[in-house]
């Protein structure tokens, strides 16, 4: 794919989804091409935004002890602004870069006016995520930018609105923290008995946020009965008004031209000029838009957040798949009250995948000690050079192989294939890098799709699809519908958006097929569930130094580059899948892999109280 493809038209009004005739949009469609930002220009992009945003940070954190006192202690200061920076920061230039693409190759295109009058008064970083994923809010964010661009012509308003046809039926169930009914009684039973024993303070315990998927399994072994406090507090934020003068005092003069970024949007062909424009308007944006309870409110919660942790407590902060403001906050406190900040792995992609913002940029940075699924190298970064990384079995894995063991695999099945394709995005996230699926590649994902549908007809195989969920299911319409044409008897879908793998699921499905390795990959790897994935790095590519482990993979038929090759190893598994499944050689090459990226044990909460017995 090219770094940046735009149709080549005269007078294209720029949106952020085109509609009409004429309209040209900044994300593509499944069947109306948009502006394509390549893997090698989002993987600069990243680089230089991620810089900017640590400079600007500490830039930041210098004006703040002067305008509301230094209440709040340096560290504790630079997880709350970091937190609140990052998606700021990601989506405006994201959306320069984007409009920028366009500009460079399209001589005459207009802006329609502002559709709304945007209200600005964003409480929290979460909340400013979800306007990220508003179509009116991205229609707005275009014409705030139109300034860049000042030889673009003001057009009327858009005459249509870009509506997302959604399935009915929405909901979805988690049963990745699913254990078994007898895991799930005692799990409940604890959790009671422990909200019993919270009022008591028998021994100092380990304070712990939140274990994403292996809150479960950490309960189900005792350890929040013996080592771990769960902080549950929640406290009411504040209501707060805007303090203008505040706001300009501290962002006025933050932003300073970086040559780095700079660099970036010449070389896509923004003037000096231009890039002046640029810089002020997001001190403006900042000003609008940076979240009032890490500015106005910052002293407040800091307080409230305070007041969460006990004498009692060990000098360690534990938690997993946190990025709330609550969590942030809590955190923040901890740094602030000399408490190591210890992180867990909760899923895949850490470790191995390229440029995956979410954890770099707003998960990590804030970490002392990362608990790895078995990796011990760090993604580079300068927020991430005084991460400790130490494997460690991970309890959910763990649990849950003890949950499969034993299922059969010979038994013939409805449904050769359980297809779980990726999920599609409608805006790309704030933020959001060049390993997560987007609609730049919508078209392709679309083609893809189809052709495996064919194939799988072709090999006369048949396949129950699980699709992600339903704006994956909205954005791609006509794909599914011509998936279901193209398989006719061969294929069914699913109308279930339930996440994670059942037993129901697998007693119908002989072979879990994904279209990248994340976490539900690693959990068939690590339970011995015959899977393969086709890959061909069209949105996601690992990192250098773990390009070796999954040669091997492909070397062994589980990893696949093309439809053919992936269908014909289906086929062989099928005939015989405990004979595939028990290759020696193959078994040596999962084996090894899951040491490194999925590493179980028996024996895993034994490793983790030696762990904890060992931290002083």
């Amino acid at each position: 794919m090219n770094e940046v493809r735009v149709k080549q038209e005269n007078t294209l009004k720029i949106r952020a989804e085109a509609v009409a005739e004429g309209e040209y949009g900044l994300h593509s469609t499944e069947t109306k091409a948009g502006v394509e930002i390549g893997k090698e220009l989002i993987e600069k992009f990243s680089v230089q935004y991620s810089e900017a945003t640590h400079f600007y940070t500490q830039e930041i954190i210098k004006k703040i002890p002067t305008e509301i006192g230094d209440n709040v202690p340096r560290n504790a200061l630079e997880v709350l602004i970091r937190r609140a920076m990052v998606p700021l920061t990601h989506f405006y230039w994201n959306q320069v870069m984007r409009i920028q693409s366009f500009a460079s190759e399209n001589e005459n295109f207009s802006f329609y006016s502002p559709v709304l009058k945007e209200k600005s008064n964003v409480q929290s970083p979460e909340e400013f995520e979800k306007k990220v994923l508003d179509p009116e809010f991205n229609e707005f964010i275009i014409s705030f930018l139109s300034p860049i661009w000042p030889d673009s012509i003001q057009s009327e308003k858009p005459v249509e609105k870009s509506i997302l046809n959604l399935p009915a039926f929405t909901s979805a169930t988690n049963h990745l923290f699913s254990l078994g009914r007898i895991a799930n009684f005692s799990n409940k039973l604890f959790g009671r008995i422990e909200k019993v024993l919270r009022k008591f303070i028998f021994f100092s315990k380990f304070p712990i946020l939140t274990f994403a998927n292996s809150e479960t399994a950490l309960r189900l072994r005792g350890m929040y009965l013996l080592y771990f406090r769960l902080i549950d507090s929640r406290w009411e934020f504040p209501v707060l008004l805007k303090d203008e003068f505040l706001r300009t005092k501290v962002f006025e003069s933050s932003f300073q031209e970086l040559p780095g970024l700079n660099a970036f949007f010449l070389e896509l062909g923004l003037s000096d000029k231009q890039i002046k424009i640029a810089y002020k308007l997001f001190r403006e944006f900042i000003i609008s838009y940076f979240p009032l309870q890490f500015l106005e409110g910052v002293i407040q919660n800091y307080k409230f957040a305070s007041k969460s942790f006990l004498r009692s407590d060990r000098k360690f902060l534990f938690s997993s798949g946190d990025g709330d403001t609550f969590s942030t906050y809590l955190i923040a406190s901890a740094k602030g009250n000399g408490f190591k900040i210890i992180k867990a792995q909760h899923g895949g992609h850490y470790g191995y995948y390229r440029d995956n913002r979410p954890a770099l940029d707003i998960e990590l940075p804030s970490t002392d000690i990362f608990l790895t699924w078995g990796w011990t190298k760090m993604h580079s970064g300068a927020q991430l050079e005084k991460i400790e990384s130490i494997p460690m079995p991970s309890p959910w894995l763990s649990e849950r192989k003890l949950y499969w063991k034993g299922r059969k695999i010979d038994d013939r099945r409805k449904y050769d294939l359980l297809w779980m394709p990726q999920m599609m995005k409608r805006f790309v996230g704030a933020p959001q890098g060049a390993s997560s699926i987007r609609r730049d590649v919508i078209q392709d994902f679309s083609k893809f799709m189809i052709s495996m549908a064919r194939g799988i007809r072709e090999k006369n195989l048949k396949a129950f699809i699980k699709p992600y969920n339903a704006t994956t299911v909205a954005l791609l319409q006509k794909t599914y519908q011509t998936i279901e044409n193209e398989g006719s008897n061969c294929i069914t879908v699913s109308n279930s958006f339930d996440k994670g793998l059942t037993r129901e699921l697998l007693q119908d499905c002989s072979i879990v097929l994904w279209d990248q390795p994340g976490t539900g990959f690693l959990e068939c790897l690590s339970c011995e569930i015959p899977t393969l994935v086709y890959w061909d790095r069209l949105y996601c590519e690992e990192e250098e130094w773990t390009k070796s482990d999954f040669e091997l993979l492909e070397n062994y038929g589980i990893i696949h580059r093309s439809i053919s090759s992936l269908l014909e190893e289906a086929t062989l598994l099928l005939k015989d899948p405990t004979a595939w499944m028990e290759n020696k050689d193959r078994k040596f090459v999962v084996d090894s892999f899951c040491r490194k990226y999925a590493l179980t044990s028996e024996n895993w909460s034994r490793d983790w109280v030696s762990y904890l017995r060992s931290l002083e």
